[in-house]
Formats: structure tokens, sequence, C-alpha cells
């Protein structure tokens, strides 16, 4: 029987949604070009060609596997597509986001060309850095975070997009021992506490130390900005959570401005000294 690839995508979106995982419309898109080391562009292309048997039937293994396990599809892989760039990713670090490229998006629109030190804060898999690092070739950007294990990923990922040079991965807290930089960019944990046992199966497997944002969800949030005062830091950037603008509004005395994401939805604060 032939069975083209649109047959297919079309075919694991519904079994998936079935199941009950319902973002799901790139999800065998992002397989297909996983297993066949295509673009996601290039699979798109071959829409109504037939999909060669060996390869439906390891991308139908997987869509099995992502349905059994409710793992998110990023730790199936252990990679995922992030500003253009493909990361490797592991069950330590959180997935990046579609809404955190706009967190770039905005350093870069902001701070031009010229050398700069930057500090990204909680780096994870380095994927803000990375990126940033990947389209301004003067920059030098810190990545801290508190485990190792988690900075070792981060390097290995900015030694395969060729930034290890420029790039600094520190094991501190937040900023404690960075003396001075000239910008801080940061997507911390900003879910309130209470509202962790609510989120889906996928989003509780990721590290709680990266969705923990305290009884209010801005405590970390709150150190950072802190810091960020008490620092010589000319520019803060850092992405918060639903329903929290006001929040942040009121923590900065309104000193923040703050961006909509792609949904329309406040995501993003912004703050100059």
């Amino acid at each position: 029987m032939k069975i083209t690839y649109y047959q297919w995508v079309q075919y694991a979106i519904s079994k998936l949604k079935s199941n009950g995982i319902e973002e799901s419309d790139s999800e065998p898109i992002m397989i297909l070009a996983y297993l066949s080391g295509l673009s996601k562009g290039k699979v798109l292309q071959k829409s109504y060609h037939r999909i060669p048997t060996r390869l439906r039937k390891k991308a139908s293994r997987i869509i099995s596997k992502r349905i059994k396990s409710r793992k998110p599809l990023a730790y199936i892989l252990g990679i995922w597509d992030f500003y253009g760039l493909e990361f490797d990713i592991n069950k330590c670090v959180m997935i990046p986001r579609p809404e955190t490229e706009l967190l770039v998006n905005l350093v870069l629109s902001k701070l031009g060309n010229d050398p700069l030190i930057g500090l990204d804060i909680g780096t994870g898999a380095g994927n803000i850095a990375i990126s940033l690092l990947n389209n301004r070739p003067k920059w030098r950007i810190i990545g801290t975070d508190e485990s190792i294990s988690i900075l070792k990923l981060a390097k290995c990922n900015a030694e395969k997009h060729d930034v290890l040079d420029r790039f600094f991965p520190i094991c501190c807290n937040l900023m404690d021992c960075i003396s001075k930089v000239d910008f801080i960019v940061s997507n911390p944990p900003y879910i309130p506490s209470n509202e962790i046992k609510n989120l889906s199966q996928e989003v509780q497997c990721e590290p709680l130390v990266a969705l923990d944002g305290g009884k209010n969800g801005i405590e970390t949030i709150k150190r950072i900005y802190d810091q960020f005062i008490d620092s010589k830091a000319k520019f803060l950037a850092f992405e918060f959570g639903y329903g929290q603008a006001n929040q942040i509004r009121s923590m900065t005395h309104n000193e923040a401005k703050i961006l909509n994401d792609y949904k329309n939805i406040p995501r993003i604060a912004v703050i100059k000294h």
C-alpha cells in the first residue's frame, strides 16, 4: 500500500490527539526530520512522495513511545530546534520554547553589534546565549547554572555551533560570582509552586528547578532584578509567566517595559539602567 509523507503525518497527528496530546501538529514532521537527517522544510517538500516503509515504521515507534511515556518529544529525540539551530537536550534541562525566541530577538534588536559582555542566568542547554553569539560575533557571554552536568551540556552545544571561544559556562547561583557585565538575559523559573501539580504531564517531566518560581512565581525574578540593580549592567531582559505583568511593574517601580508573546500575552520585561 502506498502511503505518502502527508498521509503518515496526518495519521500521526490524529493518533497523538486521540491520546490527549493536543499541541502535536508539528511533532510528526520533527520526527521525520530527525530520522531522515533532512530539514523540516525538506520533509514538507516530500509531502506527496511515498514514505519509505522503514522510515515509517521507525517514526511510528517513536509516536507510540511518545504516547505511552508522555515524555516530551525533545527528551525522546535528545535534540530540539531553537532560533534556527539544533540543540542537544536531556531531561536535566528545560526544553526551549518559541516564546523564548522572542527574548533573543529583543536582545539582538536592542543592543546592536558593538562588542559586549553578556550574562545568561540559568543557561540550561545554552540556547539563549548560543543563539545570541551566533548572531553577534563580537559578543562574549557568560552562562551560569548551579549544575556542572548542565553546564557540560551547554558547553557541548556551544562547541557544536562554533561559539565555544566566546561562551563561558560558570557554576554559580544566578550572578553571585559575576562582577561586571554589560547586559543580563534570563528565562528564569516563574510558575507559582502550588500550580506545578496542574501542569501537563509533559511539562511536569521537566526539571522542577527550571519551573518553580516560588509562592508567587516571581521569587527568582526578584532576586535577579535585585542583583541587576546592584550591578553595573545597563540592560536586563527576562521572561515571566501568565498574569505576572502587574507584579513585574510593581517590583520594578514601573521601570520595566513589557512586551507580548505570539498569543498577545505579556511575556517579556526589559529594564535599562
